[in-house]
């Protein structure tokens, strides 16, 4: 080949196993302060995320069965 080989080749990177970003950082900090942190999310989760599936002919059903009520006027 001559001057240039295509691909060009590449380094490996060598400074991704020290490399921390900020967010990483400040997550990493806010957890040694918020020890509960995870558990106050996983908690949040469960309140918000795992409920039981909603049973779509058990809706129907419901929905169906209403029963509708007369005003009697004279009571």
């Amino acid at each position: 080949m001559g001057l240039f080989a295509y691909p060009p080749k590449r380094e490996p990177f060598a400074t991704a196993g020290n490399y921390r970003s900020d967010i990483t950082s400040f997550l990493d900090e806010l957890k040694k302060k918020h020890v509960d942190l995870e558990e106050r999310q996983r908690k949040g989760r469960v309140l918000l995320w795992d409920c039981e599936p909603i049973d779509l002919d058990e809706r129907r059903a419901n929905a169906s069965s209403t029963v509708q009520f007369l005003r009697n006027s004279s009571l």
